[in-house]
């Protein structure tokens, strides 16, 4: 009887583990080649009003890694597989994750009935290069994001990294408002089949929160 246990317990222990590897390796295929769409992000940006003032929008990439081209601009994010190994997670268009943000600005400002113009920045545009082309745009008003950092991580549950600057110039190039958010937020299983859609929400929300701010509403009031 002891022979017969200890060859029953066997097996069960080589069921086990074949399902753990093939679990992972399933978990891994589901990882390989996510993509997410930023530039379909829905944003309603509370607090702004209707006004046909011209607003020149630019965004920036400016998260250290990217910099380093350590990682594209297309990055945002890692789908990990079973065992944890990182894949990344790029935007579906391929293009930079700057251009797509921008585009749902703009998009998002023309809602609201401002006259809002895309204005192109490149990652290494130091801070008054950024301003200055922002400037070319002759819009009463500018806004600027940057980002520092952005970036989702998702495995059994999704964590999410930012840091995020907004900030309005006036046609001279005066600064007239800031408003910054940074941390990490826990979003808990959103799922191995398609996280990256409540991903787009949450980074939608941030930019909502981003110009939700008084003296940003004022500011772009003109």
């Amino acid at each position: 009887m002891l022979c017969g246990d200890t060859t029953i317990t066997r097996e069960k222990n080589t069921v086990r583990t074949l399902s753990i590897i093939l679990a992972a390796i399933v978990l891994g295929g589901c990882a390989v080649g996510r993509t997410a769409s930023y530039a379909d992000a829905s944003l309603n940006l509370p607090g702004a009003t209707v006004s046909s003032i011209a607003i020149a929008v630019g965004v920036q990439d400016q998260r250290p890694y990217v910099l380093s081209g350590n990682k594209p601009e297309k990055f945002v994010g890692l789908q990990r597989g079973g065992f944890g190994n990182p894949f990344d997670v790029n935007t579906t268009s391929g293009g930079p994750l700057a251009t797509e943000v921008r585009d749902s600005l703009v998009k998002a400002l023309k809602a609201k009935g401002y006259n809002a113009m895309p204005v192109a920045l490149d990652k290494g545009d130091a801070g008054e290069a950024a301003r200055r082309k922002l400037g070319e745009a002759r819009a009463k008003r500018a806004a600027l994001v940057v980002f520092r950092e952005w970036k989702s991580d998702t495995m059994m549950n999704t964590d999410i990294h930012y840091d995020l600057t907004l900030t309005v110039f006036d046609e001279r190039g005066s600064v007239l408002a800031t408003n910054t958010l940074k941390g990490s937020d826990n979003m808990g299983s959103l799922g191995m089949v398609s996280p990256e859609e409540n991903i787009t929400k949450a980074f939608a929300r941030k930019l909502e929160q981003l110009f939700d701010d008084p003296k940003v509403t004022r500011a772009l009031a003109g």
